[in-house]
């Protein structure tokens, strides 16, 4: 009688399981995109300064300081973090590059490629926006980041973070924000 009940009990089990691990972790957190989850930029909040220490390289090779390059620009900037291996990383600049707005600088940092490279790469993917590189990955460390993960900076200071890619409703979203300081 074991043996005929064995498999069923077995099915069971497995679709409890199953919905047991549904109901703890939910869909997948890729998604940030749903209406009902995104109403605000609330959730990304954070207040911080910019880590003191880093060195970028411009496209042409030229090694900067990457705080003086933020004190260079006037206004918000849209600092993101991104891998020419990373799909998300792609997708994500391409919807920053799709996305102009006239509220925030966007700041480019390509992780782990040589500085020569970064501009076909771009253009590769069909995105007009410049991007610095950090050759030896030890930004994405000094900031905390995740791959790819965008901070906006404003008056010196990280006023949010975005982990994952930049997906237009977020952008909407900063854009509203922006517009309404």
């Amino acid at each position: 009688m074991v043996g005929r009940l064995g498999p069923p009990m077995i099915f069971l089990l497995l679709i409890v399981s199953l919905g047991f691990g549904w109901a703890v972790f939910g869909p997948s957190s890729q998604n940030r995109s749903d209406e009902t989850v995104l109403k605000n930029l609330s959730q990304f909040a954070l207040t911080a300064k910019i880590p003191e220490f880093g060195k970028v390289k411009s496209s042409s090779g030229e090694e900067l300081d990457l705080k003086s390059v933020i004190n260079s620009i006037k206004g918000p900037i849209l600092l993101t973090f991104w891998s020419p291996d990373c799909a998300h990383c792609q997708e994500g600049v391409k919807n920053l590059d799709q996305f102009p707005s006239e509220k925030w600088t966007n700041l480019l940092i390509a992780h782990r490629v040589r500085s020569f490279a970064v501009g076909q790469l771009l253009t590769t993917y069909g995105v007009g926006l410049s991007s610095f590189v950090d050759e030896q990955g030890l930004l994405l460390l000094d900031w905390r980041s995740t791959m790819p993960g965008s901070f906006l900076i404003q008056e010196g200071d990280i006023r949010y973070f975005f982990p994952g890619r930049m997906d237009r409703k977020i952008l909407e979203l900063l854009q509203s924000e922006l517009a309404g300081q």
